[in-house]
């Protein structure tokens, strides 16, 4: 079964400690069809850099996550593609978050 990661993100800017302008973005990690019925997963990471996430660092990531799935041959879980997706963007020059929700509210 072949398994997906979709990738969404939204920016902010703010001032770090020092008074610099940082920009933070959240990036939403999907995890397509983890079950073959349809079931997803999804998670978020806090992003932090001098500037916006360009479509260049954006590709380069999801060929990060491409190149680890085809290494790994199906042998891993989300939890490893968000490791893969921080340790790039590291190397690109951004510090990385996990963010868990802290109220989740069902309807």
């Amino acid at each position: 079964m072949e398994r997906n990661i979709g990738v969404y993100e939204k920016n902010k800017y703010s001032l770090n400690w020092k008074g610099k302008c940082v920009m933070k973005q959240i990036i939403k990690l999907i995890d397509v069809n983890i079950d073959g019925c349809g079931t997803n997963i999804e998670s978020m990471i806090q992003v932090e850099g001098k500037q916006e996430l360009t479509n260049g660092i954006i590709q380069r990531t999801k060929d990060a996550i491409e190149k680890y799935k085809k290494e790994n041959r199906g042998e891993w879980d989300t939890n490893d593609i968000i490791d893969v997706v921080c340790k790039h963007l590291e190397i690109e020059g951004y510090m990385c978050d996990n963010i868990l929700e802290d109220v989740t509210i069902e309807f």
